[in-house]
Formats: C-alpha cells, structure tokens, sequence
C-alpha cells in the first residue's frame, strides 16, 4: 500500500577489477520515475560480490568510484547509495570512512547509508573489526545493520566454539547488536534494522 516503503535498494551498482562502477542493465530509468510517483526513494546498493579484493581495489581507487556513483545517480535520477561493500578487515576499517565521506561531499544532498555487522565482542580483526561505527554514521544518513545470520555470533555459539541450531535472528542477539551501536555513540535515529523473512531448519548431524 502507499506509504508502506520509504526507499529501496535494488541491485544495480557493481565493481570491475580497476575499481570502476558498474552499472548493470537492469537500471532503469522507468521504473525510477515508477517509484518516484509513488513517494519512493531509489538507492541502489554498491557491491563487491562479498570478494574482499575486489572491495580493497575499490577503496584504493575511491575517488574515481565516488565520481563514477554520482554520475549515475545524476543519469539515472536516483535519490542515493547505499555503501555495501562486505568482507573487509580491520587493515580497511580507514579506507571505508573515506569512502563513504567522500561520497557525503560529492553527493550532499542525496541519501547515503552504509550496511555493515554489528561487533558487540569488540572483536579487533577481520570483518567485524573493518568499521569506524561512530564515523560511518556521521558522514551518512542511516547505518543499515544486517541483523541476521545472527545465529553464528550468539554467546553460547561462540562460548562452546561450534554453531548451534539458533534463530537466524534470535531477539537476544538482535538487542545486543543495537545496543552495542549506541553504547559506542551511533545515534538511535540512524540505526535501520535488516529484517530477515526467512528462517532455517536445523537437522540432527
């Protein structure tokens, strides 16, 4: 129904191996104009295909690719990015607040979000270490937390080192991951939940 959607964010923005957008053929300007008469903003998502060098080629050449998005953004009539480049390590974590700084300034009057996981251990290597969680939210205008697959980083999981048949968003996990964000100082405002609808079935063995 009208109303239900604020924006979204479909898969149109992807990365070549020197670190250019790609804009894939499924970008539409149509269906932008669709969207817009119905009060929804477009902001398509960036992704590195979860390929961790091809992120890092990316941020290495991020001001040629935050002039690249707003040429696209301005070509296609979009309303913003959403940054998801996914499986970076704590050696990025700098690299990021760059990039998505860069894009605040080039773009400032158009919506920039960020998806990033939450890190309530305070884990300082790998994936969960890549974020500057207070300096992402404030070059951007939601920090959008992939609440989900929480079931690997549940207490008892990471306690016995094994994963155990869990909620793939259990209420307690989720709790702790947002209250993680704010104790660090990410304002309520700009924290948006990624929302599972699909479950798992966990099998003896």
């Amino acid at each position: 129904s009208d109303g239900a959607l604020n924006y979204v964010s479909p898969d149109w923005f992807g990365l070549d191996w020197n670190g250019r957008l790609v804009v894939y053929e499924e970008a539409d300007v149509d269906l932008v104009q669709q969207f817009h008469a119905r009060g929804i903003k477009v902001v398509p998502f960036l992704s590195n295909g979860y390929n961790k060098d091809l992120g890092i080629i990316a941020l290495n050449n991020r001001e040629q690719l935050v002039a690249d998005i707003a040429e696209a953004v301005a070509k296609y009539n979009l309303d913003g990015v959403n940054y998801d480049i996914e499986g970076l390590s704590e050696k990025e974590r700098d690299l990021q607040t760059e990039f998505v700084k860069l894009l605040s300034e080039k773009m400032p009057s158009k919506h920039i979000s960020v998806s990033l996981i939450g890190n309530p251990y305070k884990w300082s290597l790998g994936w969960h270490a890549s974020y500057d969680y207070v300096s992402l939210a404030k070059y951007s205008d939601h920090i959008v937390l992939m609440s989900y697959e929480l079931m690997y980083y549940t207490r008892k999981n990471i306690e016995n080192s094994s994963l155990i048949g869990a909620a793939v968003a259990g209420e307690d996990a989720v709790i702790e991951q947002v209250e993680d964000l704010l104790e660090r100082g990410v304002p309520a405002s700009k924290i948006l939940l990624g929302i599972p609808f699909y479950a798992r079935i966990w099998c003896e063995g």
